[in-house]
């Protein structure tokens, strides 16, 4: 706690947050009759002097009169205990001193504020007995003399009635009330528009409203007023870097320590703008130079404490975000980050009571409230971490993209990711969905919300290309960062029967909160039936502007049927850099080895005929696959709106399929037919490249893009053949009115098939809506075509989705299909959500020469998410897929199929660590090839029990997967539809496991 005194005293003051005794003058008295007063509001304080001492709890006060101990005094309300530390922003019209320079008191008190002597230009007034008493009284609220002030105020004579309401405005918007503070900045404006004052005081208020383009316009039109004000530009400068103007905000806080070298607040502000440019040395000078200049500045002490965090001294920021918050205890943002401050050094009791503070500060700020949602989610409290994930994006205009309110530092990696932990966590992946549309629709350029849609398209089956394709587009878009990148969340395929694998696809629980210096490691590991093993282990760093991840991951198991094994083998490495503060680059390499038999599932039963062929021939077939892959990539902010990201991708791929020797013995015949063994080698090599610009303002977006590449095949089949492809495309994103998104725009591909001689060619254009009817309804429409082209990394910049329809499946290469859907999500109360979707897709899929062939789907989804008490969630999911093959099954394709998932879970979680979840799904599938049908029935019912360790140190979980050990068959069309599609290069995968297994797999965080 940091204590001012205006008279001496001998009064010790011992904190939670300072383990020392403050001496001396260093306290504050409540006036010149007692020597000490002190209010606490957290933990308890001791307050002592020779004659004895007391200890306070939260709320209570305490005094000591001369000679005597001190006394404790009954508790008092918070707002009235903490006026004598409350931080009153300064409003000095410089343009009023110059014209009173003639008064020598004046002149001499103008010159000891240039030079940053508040407290001298004061008693210069005081003095001479000046009647300018809008001076001294602007003054005296800058030093934070409030009960000297407000007498001044109600002097100041009515031909300076603007500047009187404007001081006025800042006392009632310090003290939280911002209706009045609103009421009496316009006012203020109303009666002296050609002054700045008025218009800077009302600047503030209007940035406390969170209505930063209303602030930014009071802000301009006091620059405009006085363009010579360094305080000013000190305010301008604040409010374009809060809206996101860096070189703005810089060339204005540069102007202002040009104008006034002696103005603390310039100082402050260029600080921040250089921490922005993450030049933390220029940063950490500007912040010691405003604090040279006034010790006493909270947003000085905020900044500095951030510089140091991103240094990597944690506990020394965190004392200077200690020494801000006390400075200006109402401040909320400013408690959040100190929350902050104590998560990252995994102190929960005093995190979650800076998060209370600052939600009793400021109620309608969704920061502290986002927070606490990432902290409880952290101690097994998913329920009630979505509860204030909720209450945080009503409190941000019912939008899930998180800004600090100043984008005073670049700690977003861990917001998006974690929010899509949450809702997984509680298995509401269909709300994480929604949530990220939304967010999205409304900045398509927040890379935090691609991630958490990334995350969220894990739940969903066929959406891997969109999966992979967003997080492409969330590494281009994301800062500077510690996040790390697990190799499998890149691949847009692997075959991990019933989401096994070493660790969830998203594991940023265990994230910083703030990007700072230093090292982590994740460590996961599996082991399971069905001799079934694997294990995870990623490292990563940042630097100054630089960071890194290196990942492995090694997965295998024995599969559930002679040769239905499989290896597999991952590395990735990644490295990001900020060359400019406007241009930075990445650069990705990416490894991968997989070796299985025969992974094809099938509903219908091999005839007999057949039998005695297909089944020997497919328990000798072996595949090897090797895969590098070489990425590089910018992202360029070339102006405030305008930004440029590229892409550029080498592939090289190489594999075998090798089968027999094997024998068959025909019926009928007395001697076997043998077959000797036969290889098939490829490999494929190939380059591509992606250019995307990006034009973003309020209420509307543009992204403009396009691609080119070319593969080369060789195989033993066929010597060489290439393909040739290139894509146009360009989407806008319209807000109008508010509540509503209309995309719109169109697509261009063309594919170049030397093999086949052919040139497909198709215009797609695209069109969807969200509209936010409520903030409890969400209304989804949309209706475009695509044209599949390769994905040489199973990635793309386009845009995956339109109002929450996907684009991009794992169809055969050249497949046109226009979709058409629509969907309505309903929050019916805060504890239980709904949603409906129905869509089709109509495709045409190259078929020989120039044919196609007609495909239908037909999805229908819809959901029930209940949380019906703290530590339990429920949830009903419906799926059902039709697939029809509209040609005779006998030309090849798919058969006709029809499938169907109604899983139920429930889930449990203890705060002591322990959480369980049982899930139960009916699964039902029709099959018909023309000539055959089938069906099959089962319920699988799954249990898992884990524990979260305490600390953040990691995770423990049992799997119990088909507990009643259902045998079930399958139709499998995915990839299957392409066989030459190496970008999951395998099948898709089968979506339960046939037989009861057990599996453990842990997460360690270091």
């Amino acid at each position: 706690i940091y204590l001012r005194s205006r008279t001496p005293s001998s009064l010790d003051v011992k904190t939670p947050f300072i383990n020392a005794a403050i001496k001396g003058t260093e306290f504050l008295v409540a006036s010149g009759e007692a020597e000490g007063q002190v209010t606490v509001f957290e933990g308890r304080v001791e307050a002592s002097n020779p004659k004895g001492s007391v200890t306070l709890d939260s709320g209570q006060t305490a005094t000591a009169q001369a000679g005597q101990a001190p006394l404790r005094k009954i508790v008092i309300a918070p707002e009235d205990a903490v006026q004598w530390a409350l931080y009153y922003p300064p409003l000095i019209d410089l343009a009023t001193l110059r014209k009173a320079a003639a008064d020598p008191a004046v002149k001499r008190a103008a010159s000891l504020y240039l030079a940053g002597d508040s407290l001298g230009a004061l008693r210069e007034l005081e003095a001479d007995g000046s009647a300018h008493v809008a001076l001294r009284a602007s003054l005296l609220l800058s030093l934070g003399r409030l009960d000297e002030a407000q007498p001044l105020i109600a002097q100041i004579p009515k031909a300076e009635l603007g500047q009187a309401q404007a001081l006025r405005s800042v006392i009632a918007l310090t003290r939280g009330d911002r209706h009045q503070a609103l009421l009496l900045a316009e006012q203020a404006t109303q009666a002296q528009p050609a002054s700045p004052v008025p218009w800077t005081a009302l600047s503030y208020v209007r940035q406390a409203q969170f209505d930063l383009p209303g602030a930014l316009a009071a802000a301009q039109k006091a620059a405009e007023l006085a363009p010579d004000n360094g305080l000013v530009q000190t305010r301008l400068a604040e409010l374009l870097d809060a809206t996101g103007d860096r070189r703005g905000a810089h060339k204005a806080a540069q102007r202002a320590t040009e104008l006034n070298p002696a103005l603390a607040r310039g100082w402050t502000l260029l600080g921040f703008t250089q921490l922005a440019d993450l030049d933390s040395d220029a940063a950490q000078t500007s912040f010691d130079t405003a604090l040279r200049t006034d010790p006493s500045d909270p947003l000085a002490h905020f900044g500095r404490g951030l510089t140091q965090i991103r240094g990597g001294e944690l506990e020394a920021g965190t004392a200077e975000l200690e020494l801000a918050a006390s400075l200006d205890p109402n401040d909320s943002l400013t408690r959040s980050y100190v929350g902050k401050a104590y998560y990252e050094q995994k102190r929960s009791k005093p995190a979650q009571g800076q998060y209370d503070l600052a939600k009793q500060y400021d109620p309608k700020d969704p920061t502290p409230w986002f927070y606490d949602a990432i902290k409880k989610q952290a101690e097994n409290r998913p329920v009630e971490a979505i509860a204030d994930l909720q209450h945080a994006i009503e409190l941000n205009h019912d939008r899930a993209v998180y800004r600090s309110r100043q984008m005073l530092d670049s700690d977003l990696a861990a917001r998006g990711a974690a929010i899509g932990r949450i809702y997984n966590e509680l298995g509401f992946a269909p709300r994480g969905l929604v949530e990220s549309w939304k967010a999205l629709a409304a900045d398509p350029g927040d890379y935090s919300s691609h991630r958490l849609l990334s995350d969220s398209y894990s739940a969903l089956p066929r959406h891997d290309f969109a999966r992979a394709s967003e997080l492409l587009q969330s590494q281009l878009l994301q800062p500077i960062n510690i996040t790390p990148v697990q190799p499998r969340l890149a691949e847009s395929s692997l075959f991990l029967i019933g989401n096994l694998g070493p660790s969830a696809l998203s594991l940023n629980e265990f994230n910083p909160l703030f990007d700072r210096n230093g090292f982590a490691t994740l460590v996961s590991g599996l082991v399971g039936s069905q001799d079934t093993y694997g294990d995870e282990v990623v490292h990563s760093g940042i630097w100054d502007n630089w960071s890194y991840s290196l990942g492995q991951m090694h997965y295998q198991t024995g599969g559930y049927r002679k040769n239905n094994d499989i290896d597999a083998n991952l590395y990735n490495a990644f490295v990001q850099g900020r060359i400019t503060p406007d241009f930075g680059v990445q650069a990705e390499y990416r490894h991968r080895d997989l070796e299985y038999g025969d992974l094809s599932s099938e509903l219908l039963p091999i005839s007999e005929d057949l039998r005695p062929f297909l089944e020997p021939l497919r328990e000798n077939q072996r595949r090897q696959s090797s895969n590098d892959l070489y990425r590089i990539g910018f992202n360029w902010a070339a102006t405030e709106h305008s930004k440029f990201l590229g892409s550029f991708v080498h592939l090289e791929n190489s594999g075998s399929f090798r089968q027999g020797p094997y024998s068959v013995v025909e019926p009928g015949k007395a001697a076997p037919t043998f077959f000797p063994a036969s290889v098939d080698d490829h490999f494929v090599r190939g380059n591509s490249g992606e250019i995307q610009h990006r034009y973003g303002r309020e209420g509307f977006n543009s992204i403009l893009g396009g691609g080119y590449g070319q593969i080369d095949f060789n195989d033993d089949a066929v010597s060489f053949s290439r393909q040739q492809q290139g894509n146009g495309y360009w989407y806008g994103i319209l807000r109008a009115p508010s509540e509503v998104s209309w995309t719109f725009g169109a697509s261009a591909d063309f594919m170049d098939d030397s093999l086949d001689n052919e040139t497909r060619r198709s215009f797609n254009p695209k069109g969807g809506i969200l509209w936010n009817i409520t903030p409890d309804t969400t209304l989804r429409a949309a209706a475009f075509r695509t044209q599949k082209r390769f994905l040489f990394a199973g990635q793309t910049l386009e845009p995956t989705q339109l109002a929450g329809f996907n684009q991009f499946y794992d169809d055969p290469n050249g497949t046109r299909a226009d979709r058409y859907g629509i969907g309505l999500d309903q929050r019916f109360t805060p504890t239980l959500n709904g949603g409906a979707e129905l869509s089709e897709r109509q495709l045409q899929v190259p078929s020989l020469g120039a044919d196609y062939q007609s495909w239908r789907e037909t999805q229908y989804r819809g959901y029930l998410l209940w949380t019906p008490a703290s530590q339990w969630a429920t949830t009903l999911e419906y799926y059902r897929e039709d697939f029809a093959n509209l040609e005779s099954i006998d030309q090849g394709g798919p058969r006709d199929t029809q499938t169907q998932y109604i899983p139920a879970s429930v889930a449990y979680f203890d705060p002591t660590g322990w959480f369980t979840r049982l899930r139960a799904t009916h699964y039902h599938q029709r099959v018909s090839d023309g000539s055959r049908s089938g069906s099959d029935d089962a319920v699988f019912l799954d249990l898992g029990l884990g524990y979260r360790f305490p600390r953040r140190l990691g995770l423990l979980e049992v799997q119990l997967q088909n507990l009643l050990d259902q045998h079930y068959r399958y139709e499998a069309y995915g990839l299957r539809a392409d066989p030459s599609n190496l970008n999951g290069g395998i099948p898709s995968g089968l979506p339960f496991a046939p037989d009861f297994s057990v599996s453990a797999r842990f997460t360690l965080a270091f």
